[in-house]
């Protein structure tokens, strides 16, 4: 088994593929591919990796998206589009491969690009979020897009912006995004929502809030967002900081996983399949600060912890509802994405 791993260490930053032998429960490293900029968030399709990159230097050359090929021996870049200096927090590539989407969160703008499958080839349109929120450690005096996606039926794209409290909603018209306000959803004043994860059956969204440290939850349909629950993300007698992250869901579609950055933990829920309610079964600890984490087979659970310096591994069980920190881990120096490698 390989996974994929991002770093942003500045001497040691780049893309890593990662050998984990499910016997051993052993990692070792395959290769790594030194980058110029710090590459925040990846996204697989085929034998292709695609890169937001982190603007890491003072050159406008630098930022922007870039797509890589996988290949037995090494892995290749064979297309950067600068985005000027910018900084990408997340990258999505649509169900048709026509077109890649990067959220510019410094800068407040959802970016529309154009792909050639797999080469990025040009920038289409940069459309500017607005709105703030009454977060008092600055992270929502403007807007801040966190991620980027699509609907399940295709219909729509959307942008989840922790600094507007909002998902905006939009539709690609004459290659331009154009927000759809009828759809774009307002959440409570102060949530700084981050991640969004739709359910296998593409009734359901769950938006991991970043500053609330709660996960909202919405039934969907034809690019509409109906609220119906909001369940925490990390215990109520932890009073330290804490920053929910990352939010996944198991293939079965059983089971929703958030890590939680500062109270140091990955939280557990079972997925109601009727009516999509979450229910927090427990909190499992990991290392410092669990950036992202990816799960592959729902049998394993891949960690990483930003902050630990080190990609842990747990062990998922669904049947008995069981999620179980191992021993093994890869260290790699400031792991902020993590994905399933083949």
């Amino acid at each position: 088994m390989k996974i994929l791993a991002s770093s942003y260490d500045k001497k040691e930053k780049g893309i890593y593929l990662i050998d984990f032998d499910k016997k051993t429960l052993k990692f070792k490293l395959d290769r790594w591919l030194v980058t110029k900029d710090l590459p925040s968030y990846l996204n697989r399709k085929d034998n292709y990796l695609f890169a937001s990159l982190k603007n890491s230097g003072s050159s406008e050359s630098q930022g922007g998206l870039a797509s890589y090929e996988l290949k037995a021996e090494d892995i290749r870049l064979i297309s950067h589009v600068s985005s000027y200096g910018c900084s990408y927090t997340h990258v999505f590539v649509n169900h048709d491969n026509s077109y890649i989407l990067g959220a510019n969160y410094h800068g407040g703008t959802t970016d529309l690009y154009k792909l050639n499958f797999p080469l990025v080839t040009k920038i289409l349109d940069s459309f500017v979020n607005t709105g703030i929120g009454p977060d008092i450690n600055l992270r929502q005096t403007s807007a801040h897009p966190h991620m980027v996606g699509q609907t399940p039926d295709g219909k729509y794209y959307y942008t989840v912006d922790l600094g507007a409290d909002k998902i905006v909603v939009y539709t690609v018209k004459n290659e331009k995004l154009v927000e759809d306000q009828g759809r774009t959803v307002n959440l409570t004043p102060g949530s700084g929502p981050r991640h969004l994860a739709f359910d296998h059956s593409g009734r359901f969204a769950y938006v991991v809030c970043e500053i609330s440290n709660k996960i909202d939850c919405y039934r969907y349909a034809d690019g509409h967002f109906e609220f119906f629950q909001r369940i925490k993300a990390k215990p109520d007698h932890f009073k330290g900081e804490n920053s929910a992250s990352a939010i996944k869901i198991t293939d079965s579609n059983n089971h929703l996983l958030v890590s939680n950055r500062g109270h140091n933990s990955l939280s557990f829920y079972r997925i109601d399949q009727e009516n999509g309610e979450l229910t927090l079964l427990y909190m499992v600890h990991t290392g410092a600060t669990p950036r992202d984490f990816c799960i592959v087979d729902d049998k394993y659970v891949f960690a990483a912890c930003q902050d630990a310096n080190e990609i842990e591994l747990f062990f998922l069980n669904e049947t008995n509802e069981t999620l179980v920190r191992s021993t093994s881990l890869f260290k790699i120096n400031q792991p902020v994405c993590v994905i399933k490698g083949e």
